[in-house]
């Protein structure tokens, strides 16, 4: 089973965190997307995440666009224009940009390359307990929530 690493980010709010500590949920959604234009695969998946949190008290998520290490101008140009372009209701607080090594983090989560967005489900321990790719459909909206309604 894989462990969430530690790295640190700071949301479209401006506000700085650590993850995996920062995640609240004795289960947390996390979206993971390598590339701007995978906000679309995101996006199909919020409504699913939106009601699942509603519905079970101990599910949160987050999303996670993940960036290699850059200098701070462009990291800042490159929020600004997230913070824009992210339109769904909570999400840029809930949205944590990560400026780190993208190939020890995809290692470390076994995720082979960066064409998908990844779903990933962690336990309080911040281990991947379920894992999908790509953009939401019936099906996997469907598996998420009842292994979300199997744990919770």
């Amino acid at each position: 089973m894989n462990t969430f690493p530690e790295v640190e980010g700071t949301n479209l709010d401006g506000q700085e965190f650590v993850l995996p500590r920062v995640f609240e949920g004795k289960l947390n959604i996390v979206f993971v997307a390598f590339q701007r234009e995978q906000q679309l695969a995101v996006n199909t998946w919020l409504p699913t995440a939106t009601l699942l949190e509603d519905l079970h008290k101990g599910l949160r998520y987050y999303e996670l666009p993940i960036h290699s290490c850059i200098n701070p101008i462009v990291r800042w140009f490159l929020n600004r224009a997230m913070r824009v372009g992210i339109r769904y209701p909570g999400s840029r607080e809930k949205t944590i940009a990560l400026y780190i090594n993208k190939d020890l983090f995809r290692k470390a989560l076994d995720i082979s390359g960066e064409d998908n967005i990844h779903i990933l489900v962690l336990n309080e321990e911040a281990q991947v307990v379920w894992h999908s790719q790509g953009s939401c459909d019936a099906e996997k909206a469907k598996n998420l929530s009842d292994f979300i309604k199997s744990v919770l």
